[in-house]
C-alpha cells in the first residue's frame, strides 16, 4: 500500500508512533532517499508546505520558482518523487482534501506516505489503519510510574490510591500520563 494511516483521538500518541517507525533501522533503510516530515495541521498553507517538500527533495539546489498554485506543486512533487523511495510522513491531518491538495496522485513505486489523523473518515476503504485506543487502566499506571521513575511492584497504600486517581482523570492518554509521571 502507497498510504497506511494511523488514526486516534488527541493525545493518544499518534505522533510519537510515527516518530518511532521512522527512527526504526529497518525503515530507514527502506527508504534511502529519505523520510520527510510535515505537520499539516486545521488549516495548513498547501502551497508553503508542498515547497518544503519540493525543496528538500530537491536537496535545497538554487532556482526553484515559487509556487502559485497546489496544482502546479503536486505536478512538480510527482516529477521530483518519481523512481524514489521516499516515506513522506503527514502528521495532523484534518481532512481528506488536504491531503488530497498537498500530494494526491504524487506518491508511487517505491515511496510511501503516512498519515497521523484524527478522522478514519479521510482514508478509503483499502487503506490500512492502524487505530490507537485509550490505555486500560494496568497499562495506564505502569506508563504513569514507568515516566515517575516509581517502583511498579508495590506502593505504599496512600501512594497507590493518588496513581490510581491519576489514571482516571488521565482517560488512559498517554500523552496526559507521561505528562503527569514526568511531574513526579
Amino acid at each position: 500500500a502507497s498510504v497506511l494511516g494511523v488514526h486516534g483521538m488527541g493525545g493518544i500518541g499518534k505522533t510519537v508512533l510515527c516518530q518511532l517507525v521512522c527512527q526504526h533501522t529497518r525503515v530507514r533503510y527502506r527508504f534511502p532517499d529519505g523520510i520527510l516530515w510535515l505537520t499539516v495541521s486545521e488549516e495548513p498553507d498547501i502551497v508553503l508546505l508542498q515547497s518544503r517538500l519540493r525543496d528538500h527533495l530537491r536537496k535545497y539546489a538554487a532556482g526553484a520558482r515559487a509556487l502559485r498554485h497546489p496544482s502546479e506543486g503536486r505536478d512538480e512533487l510527482r516529477q521530483l518523487l518519481q523512481g524514489k523511495a521516499c516515506l513522506i510522513v503527514l502528521d495532523d491531518v484534518w481532512t481528506r482534501q488536504h491531503h488530497d491538495e498537498l500530494i494526491g496522485g504524487c506518491v508511487a513505486g517505491f515511496s510511501q506516505v503516512l498519515i497521523s489523523t484524527r478522522n478514519a473518515d479521510q482514508f478509503n476503504s483499502s487503506t490500512p489503519v492502524v487505530s490507537l485506543d485509550q490505555l486500560d487502566d494496568a497499562n495506564a499506571r505502569a506508563l504513569l510510574l514507568l515516566t515517575a521513575g516509581l517502583d511498579q511492584t508495590s506502593l505504599p497504600p496512600d501512594i497507590e490510591s493518588t496513581v490510581m486517581a491519576l489514571v482516571k482523570r488521565s482517560c488512559g492518554l498517554p500523552l496526559a500520563l507521561s505528562s503527569l509521571g514526568a511531574l513526579v
